[in-house]
């Protein structure tokens, strides 16, 4: 073994180094391939998940102490 492998409790799960091998996760495994789309959803600020509230939370804070720039440029670069 290397100093880069895992150990991997389940001997079925094959490793993810690229982005394209997630690929096929639909299919493989789709409970798994739900987790991983809503947690990305929720990271990106979707609306109905609590990354978006977050964000709405922290723009609407640094509007009411009157940080007028910082929300905006909050709200272009999470777009």
């Amino acid at each position: 073994h290397d100093a880069s492998s895992s150990v991997s409790l389940n001997p079925w799960v094959q490793r993810v180094k690229y982005t394209t091998d997630l690929a096929q996760l639909g299919s493989t495994n789709p409970l798994l391939a739900l987790s991983l789309a809503v947690t990305m959803f929720s990271i990106a600020g979707i609306p109905p998940l609590a990354g978006f509230y977050s964000k709405a939370a922290l723009f609407f804070a640094a509007v009411s102490s009157s940080q007028y720039l910082l929300a905006v440029f909050g709200v272009i670069t999470s777009v």
